[in-house]
């Protein structure tokens, strides 16, 4: 099984908060182990068509396997810096 669940919160025009919390369950053949992910991402929209945004992905986590082919994509922990422009 697999449950996922995504809050958004607008903590005021220009910030937003958005949170992604993802339970995995155990695959037996091929064997992947379950976990758990969790996603933060802060978001500043200094201007009208831009915003910068800070993603930390997978917190509590250093590492974990996930379903593919051999051998298994490994997801880290990591911290990403976005610019993004909307024209």
């Amino acid at each position: 099984f697999q449950c996922m669940l995504r809050p958004s919160v607008n903590l005021g025009a220009p910030h937003e908060l958005d949170a992604t919390v993802r339970r995995v369950d155990a695959l037996p053949t091929p064997h992947v182990p379950a976990y758990t992910r969790v996603d933060l991402r802060y978001g500043w929209r200094f201007a009208l068509d831009v915003e910068l945004s800070v993603k930390a992905q997978n917190l509590f986590d250093g590492h974990h396997s996930e379903f593919g082919p051999a051998p298994r994509p490994v997801l880290r922990r990591g911290v990403l810096l976005q610019l993004s422009w909307f024209p």
